[in-house]
């Protein structure tokens, strides 16, 4: 795992789940706000799969994910009770934790899923078709409870300055602030994280050269292409850009209906914003939504069919300049959302349950690894695995109207 600087320590508990459904980067954010006043903000970025050197008869991987938890807001508790994950690749879930109180770094996935190939040295989180995950969450003031999170691209800092001498690039973000990247790129330079968090207050400096030297030389701002994590933020000189994209998001919130939602910074000039969907290689309009003195905005698509749908977000100015939003992908089924087990992995005092899904409407079987069959016994609300050694196991749940069929790896602890 990468060197990175931790600037909290701690750790957490959590017994709320927070879905998050990935974009195509994989990138995620959750604030969720307490009876306290304050908000637990996290934001995640699988950042690399960790595999063996050699895998002639396949192999077991995890996978690294860079993350940033921040409390804000007022009364912010000292740690909270729960807060770790669940990476799901293709059906099958990985765990990792997450520290309990503000911090930044990087955690790897313990489930150690095995891959029947050979392609350990070019596999990637799209080739192992991950693209969601779910947090497990709860603290002082935050109950248990079910939120679907927003996913976000590139989060671009808001302003960048460098040293009039080349040697030190500093950035800070207005709200959402990433996990941060150990290095970064600019004019054919590479400059590596030196110190800060990436807030106003606390800007985050990177150095080149590996930070040898002092950075004392008076500060500009930074005009050109700055490269993170292989993506690239444009900096120009002249007029500000119409709106700033803050976020931009897409959720299924019904069969063949999903839902756009959007949050803007300062909104300059700006007479509407056009939806635009990528159809045949070529973005097509699909409705206009008006400026309202509100900073988040909504739109919903109907009618959309099964496979996977791209779309934009286009800030139309009243001179006629325009901004766009990073792309954003759903991948809708045929049918509502494949229902998911929870809590897993699964203590021997917790009933299995169902999200996206009543368990009385399925035909539930659970085996073992090697294929034997396993007890357990039906509640009121689902099942019960007290009799179940702790292992691993495949939880096969047959819709009873339709016959489908949805497996799913569980682990009991």
């Amino acid at each position: 795992m990468r060197d990175r600087v931790r600037f909290f320590t701690g750790s957490l508990l959590l017994s709320s789940f927070f879905l998050i459904v990935f974009s195509q980067s994989l990138d995620g954010q959750c604030e969720i706000f307490s009876e306290d006043g304050y908000s637990v903000q996290v934001s995640l970025i699988p950042t690399d799969v960790i595999t063996p050197e050699d895998c002639e008869f396949g192999y077991n991987w995890n996978v690294e994910i860079a993350y940033n938890i921040r409390f804000l807001g007022d009364n912010p508790p000292a740690n909270l009770w729960t807060l770790q994950g669940f990476l799901y690749c293709d059906g099958d879930s990985s765990f990792f934790n997450l520290p309990l109180t503000e911090d930044m770094g990087d955690t790897i996935t313990v489930g150690n899923l095995y891959r029947a190939q050979n392609d350990c040295d070019v596999v990637t989180l799209d080739s192992l078709h991950c693209d969601s995950i779910v947090l497990q969450i709860q603290g002082p003031g935050i109950p248990d409870t079910m939120i679907t999170c927003t996913s976000f691209g590139l989060q671009c800092p808001a302003g960048v300055e460098i040293s009039r001498n080349d040697f030190c690039v500093s950035m800070v973000w207005d709200s959402i602030i990433p996990p941060l990247t150990d290095s970064i790129e600019f004019d054919g330079a590479v400059y590596y994280y030196e110190e800060g968090s990436g807030t106003p207050e606390d800007a985050a400096v990177y150095k080149s050269g590996g930070g040898n030297g002092a950075c004392n030389a008076q500060a500009d701002s930074l005009f050109g292409d700055l490269i993170i994590r292989g993506d690239t933020c444009t900096y120009s000189e002249g007029p500000v850009l119409p709106v700033q994209f803050i976020d931009v998001s897409i959720n299924q919130i019904e069969v063949a209906t999903v839902e756009l939602a959007w949050t803007v910074g300062e909104e300059i000039g700006v007479s509407h914003y056009g939806i635009e969907q990528l159809i045949k290689e070529e973005w097509k309009p699909m409705m206009e939504i008006p400026t309202t003195s509100s900073a988040s905005y909504h739109a919903i698509a109907k009618g959309l069919r099964a496979g996977k749908h791209f779309f934009r977000i286009k800030a139309i100015d009243w001179d006629g300049s325009s901004s766009i939003s990073k792309m954003v992908t759903i991948r809708l089924a045929d049918s509502e959302r494949t229902p998911i087990v929870y809590p897993n992995p699964i203590a021997a005092s917790q009933e299995l349950e169902l999200l996206y899904g009543n368990m009385d409407d399925f035909i539930v079987s659970i085996s073992s690894l090697q294929g034997g069959q396993s007890s357990f016994h039906r509640t009121s609300r689902g099942v019960r695995l007290d009799q179940l050694p702790p292992g691993l196991y495949v939880v096969q749940l047959t819709d009873k109207e339709s016959g489908r069929t949805y497996v799913q790896r569980l682990q009991k602890i």
